[in-house]
Order: C-alpha cells, then structure tokens, then sequence
C-alpha cells in the first residue's frame, strides 16, 4: 500500500475502474486501513460524548437516590416505642391491655404485648375482624 492513496478494489467489473473501498485513516498519517467489522469506522463526535456523559452522571445520581430510598424504606421507623411501620405493615407493640380492636386497624397490623409475651412469642396479626397470634 502507498501511504496516501486509499485503497481501491481488487476485483472490480471486468472494463470498470476500480472503486474505492471502505477504509479510513486510523492515525491521521494517511495509513489507510479498511473498514470492517472486526475494524470499524472510528466515529468521534464531542457533542454524542457530552451528552452521553450528562445521560452517565444523571444515571449515577438517579440510582443513588434509588438507594437511599430502599435503604430508608428498609429502616425500622420507631414512633415513642409504641408504634413501629416497618416497610408497609404496620406492626405495633404495647401493654396487652392497651392493644386497640382488630376492626379499627388495618389488615396486617401486628401487634407485641410486652407485658404478657415479653420475648415476643407470640406476635398477633389483624385481619380488619379478629386478632390472630402467628
């Protein structure tokens, strides 16, 4: 190869000029290499690359922020040491006596009586009729 002149096909129509083939530059030195898939067509555009770096950054904050809402909604939520909502179930903890009905809190409340089951045995759970201990 001639540095300088791209290449041209080696099998063109019989009477034909050869056409060129799809080849670049790689360094800038008129080194002409083809184009193939195994070596494809370098493309360098600076406004492609900005814009996929800012679309990187966005990603990066939007999966820390995901984070941190996955780690707080894993976190148990004390109120008083009375109440605790842990994920979406409330689960509630208290003197037994003190333990509200079964039909004025919602389905899937727990409830600890920490007098009665003070190593917590014995958890109940609301059906929005009846207590259950589970």
């Amino acid at each position: 190869m001639v540095q300088g002149r791209m290449p041209r096909e080696t099998n063109p129509v019989p009477g034909e000029k050869p056409g060129y083939t799809a080849n670049h530059d790689s360094t800038g030195n008129e080194d002409y290499v083809r184009t193939s898939p195994i070596n494809p067509l370098p493309v360098n555009d600076d406004a492609t690359k900005t814009e996929l770096e800012e679309i990187k950054q966005q990603q990066i904050d939007l999966n820390a922020k995901v984070e941190a809402t996955n780690t707080r909604l894993n976190e148990v939520l004390d109120v008083k040491g009375e109440m605790q909502l842990t994920g979406s179930i409330v689960a509630q903890r208290g003197l037994a006596a003190n333990k509200p009905a079964a039909t004025s809190v919602e389905p899937g409340t727990t409830y600890w009586s920490v007098d009665s089951d003070p190593h917590g045995n014995e958890i109940e759970v609301s059906d929005g009729t009846k207590w259950t201990v589970i």
